[in-house]
């Protein structure tokens, strides 16, 4: 989902709608958050199956990671940055200009 959003998200700023500019940005902070995510989990997944290797038993442990993963902790993280932002400046998401002659102006 990372790669589509990344991918779709010039076409989707042409449009000139900042509502649509503020959603991609939410949901590029949402997946990259997710991502990091899963790479902690997987050391701790590493953790556990190589340092400590025998009597380690979790119930529901893949259940356990993925709501740490795919609900909690990035949820509660994209609310307060996007909220922060948001608050601070809407104007910061979306706004950018290409041109010709300085195409990383404003970007």
């Amino acid at each position: 989902m990372l790669n589509i959003v990344f991918l779709t998200d010039s076409w989707l700023t042409s449009f000139k709608q900042p509502g649509v500019c503020i959603t991609v940005a939410m949901l590029l902070r949402y997946f990259f958050l997710a991502v990091f995510m899963w790479m902690c989990l997987e050391s701790v997944h590493f953790y556990l199956a190589l340092v400590k290797v025998f009597n380690v038993y979790v119930p529901k442990y893949i259940l356990k990671c993925c709501i740490a993963d795919w609900g909690r902790n990035p949820a509660i993280a994209i609310t307060i940055v996007i909220t922060l932002v948001l608050t601070i400046n809407k104007d910061f998401y979306g706004g950018g200009l290409l041109s010709e002659s300085c195409p990383y102006s404003d970007f």
